[in-house]
């Protein structure tokens, strides 16, 4: 039972002496992940000598047993299989055979129970091994498979004891069958030949050594010497024994033939010791070529797990880079949808490969516009990374500011310009709060779908319409309340509008002409004017602090640095732009203009529009002090009436 008890509580905890992680030792690693071969012999746990007992980590060592278990699943059956065979042949059938002979020969009837008995005991014993073995592995309640190599081993010493116990009272009665010396024909081919299954069942070498090594110990050693068939081997009782042969045979008298017997009688006996040995070998071989693929596979689940999380770490550092470029709504949906591409069959796999463009309305949004003076001029006079280092620290204060208030985005830096906007309606961790016009620009191939698609479902609501320039058609869905507008070869665009039900009774009654019209000219609002006077100021607020931390700045050529900032407050269209390396940006007359208030300012002042004006100021309760600018010319406009900031600071 020496498997039984390595394998028990108190010795495994006895002999545990280490704890191995694979995934610790192979944490950064590269040769590892080059060198399959090389990683499982420097990343390896270490072994007790000669693999007999095994790794030092017992745990691990649990784990390797369930491994080879399942492994040796089916060489185990044929295994068994083969002993049941082994015993009815030769056994058995020798038994039964020549009972005649045992009964003229006058073997006493304790021969018959021992030897015939004890066969048919030894068979049902493997039969049950068997029944046993294959309910533990077929069993999924039982967890531990490993439990079969204990099965295995009280098997085989049952096995073992049951044919020690046959072999003693039954090794002289071979004699009147095969001669002096017949216990070892019957020892070797009578009671040893189911040993022979070790050798491909791929047990533990523990217990192989124990099986193997405990059947020669007893049946070749102990019980032929205990009994005395050793010394029947003699070269005295050998001799006496050809004298009692017929006296004209060749071997009368002969010493010759005195060693030719003892080499016929013995060489069975030495060949099975040879054949125990060798299986022991092929043992430790297996064994150790078991214990290879083991911590092969075991590194190659914690390279795949370490490229897994690897993968996890890099698509969320893409999601993290993607969250700081474009605003939470915009970059969900961006990721949405190459989730979505990869799960398709299309060929867009990457994050940022956009197949649709999606442009959103926005109404009242204000923005902001700053660039500083004499900054080309300052550009010539400077190295390059002086100029780099100057903005970056200017910038960077500026993208502190934009942090501090959830409603401000920055949209981009263009040079020495800084843009920066509020009132999109995107700054929520949720869906836009906005309730506006989506445009959403299809490939070709996803139009004629869609159209076709579309024309199976038009009902008779639908309108079409037609210009020189292409047709546009107007499709109506009260479910999903959206419009696909199609515009000759320039391209295809499908409008959602969250408040398609609304929309869809004014449209009614109206001309096609007139809901061409409504439907470009909603936009997205906040629930009040107040969200977006608050808005208006949080961009003043911002204004401010980027002319105060503009003073503080000194330019390389060491001039002061001044900026200059305008703010305009209007409707603009947003969107991501290009497939390659895009970008939030907005669009329309709104920005535009906001340009237009930052180009027509002063130095170190702030001006903002008539209509930024209207919208920040607050009757009594005015946190800003203006002062009125007689008519700006503005390019591509008429004169307009501005403002500017008080400088109070």
């Amino acid at each position: 039972m020496a498997y039984l008890l390595m394998t028990s509580d108190f010795v495994t905890r006895w002999l545990h002496d280490e704890d191995f992680f694979f995934d610790q030792d192979l944490m950064g690693s590269n040769r590892a992940c080059q060198d399959l071969q090389l990683a499982s012999k420097e990343y390896a746990p270490k072994e007790y000598f000669c693999c007999t007992v095994g790794f030092r980590d017992r745990n691990l060592e649990s784990e390797f047993r369930e491994y080879l278990s399942v492994a040796s699943k089916s060489r185990i059956y044929i295994g068994y299989l083969c002993c049941i065979a082994l015993i009815i042949f030769p056994d058995l059938i020798f038994m039964l055979a020549n009972l005649d002979f045992f009964e003229t020969a006058n073997y006493p009837v304790g021969f018959y129970a021992r030897n015939f008995g004890t066969t048919c005991t030894n068979l049902a014993l493997f039969i049950v091994g068997l029944a046993v073995t294959t309910i533990v592995f077929e069993s999924k309640r039982m967890k531990k498979k490993r439990v079969v190599f204990c099965i295995s081993e009280v098997v085989f010493l049952v096995f073992t004891l049951s044919e020690s116990l046959r072999f003693t009272y039954s090794i002289n009665d071979f004699d009147n069958v095969f001669g002096l010396g017949g216990w070892s024909i019957f020892l070797c081919f009578g009671i040893l030949t189911p040993y022979i299954s070790t050798f491909f069942m791929q047990l533990p070498l523990l217990l192989v050594v124990e099986i193997v090594g405990l059947a020669c110990v007893v049946l070749i050693g102990v019980i032929p010497a205990t009994t005395g068939a050793w010394s029947k081997m003699s070269r005295e009782n050998i001799f006496q024994h050809l004298l009692t042969l017929d006296p004209n045979s060749f071997c009368y008298g002969n010493d010759q033939c005195v060693s030719i017997y003892q080499v016929t009688y013995l060489t069975p006996v030495v060949i099975a010791c040879m054949i125990g040995f060798i299986i022991i070998l092929v043992g430790l071989i297996s064994e150790k070529a078991a214990r290879d693929a083991f911590k092969s596979k075991k590194i190659i689940q914690a390279l795949t797990r370490q490229k897994e999380l690897s993968l996890v770490k890099q698509r969320d550092d893409q999601e993290e880079l993607i969250y700081s470029i474009f605003p939470k709504m915009i970059a969900r949906d961006l990721i949405n949808r190459a989730k979505e591409d990869k799960s398709g069959v299309g060929p867009r796999s990457d994050v940022l490969a956009l197949g649709r463009t999606v442009a959103r309305m926005h109404q009242e949004v204000t923005i902001l516009f700053t660039d500083i003076v004499g900054f080309t001029a300052m550009a010539q006079q400077s190295l390059p990374y002086e100029v780099m280092h100057f903005l970056n620290n200017l910038f960077t204060a500026f993208d502190e500011f934009v942090d501090l208030e959830s409603h401000l985005w920055k949209v981009e830096t263009v040079g020495d310009a800084f843009m920066v906007a509020a009132g999109l309606g995107i700054e929520e961790d949720g869906e836009s709060s906005s309730s506006g016009v989506v445009v959403e620009m299809l490939s070709p191939s996803e139009t004629c779908s869609r159209n076709m698609d579309s024309s199976r479902n038009t009902d008779s609501n639908s309108v079409i319409a037609s210009s020189d320039t292409g047709s546009s058609r107007v499709l109506e869905d009260s479910g999903n309340s959206s419009t696909i507008m199609s515009y000759g070869r320039t391209g295809t665009f499908i409008l959602m509008d969250p408040k398609g039900a609304q929309r869809k009774a004014k449209e009614n009654s109206m001309n096609q002409m007139r809901k061409e019209q409504l439907v470009l000219s909603l936009s997205s609002s906040m629930s009040s004017a107040t969200g977006k006077r608050d808005e208006a100021k949080v961009v003043i607020n911002f204004g401010v602090s980027a002319l105060q931390e503009a003073r503080c700045q000194q330019m390389p050529n060491g001039e002061p640095c001044q900026i200059r900032v305008g703010v305009h407050t209007g409707s603009v269209c947003s969107g991501v732009v290009g497939r390659r390396m895009p970008r939030f940006c907005l669009y329309g007359d709104t920005v535009n203009t906001a340009s237009r208030m930052e180009s027509t300012s002063i130095p170190g002042r702030m001006q903002i529009s008539q209509t930024t004006y209207n919208l920040v100021i607050d009757g009594d309760d005015e946190l800003f002090e203006w002062e009125p600018r007689k008519g700006v010319v503005v390019k591509g406009k008429e004169k307009m009436n501005t403002y500017f900031l008080k400088d109070t600071f």
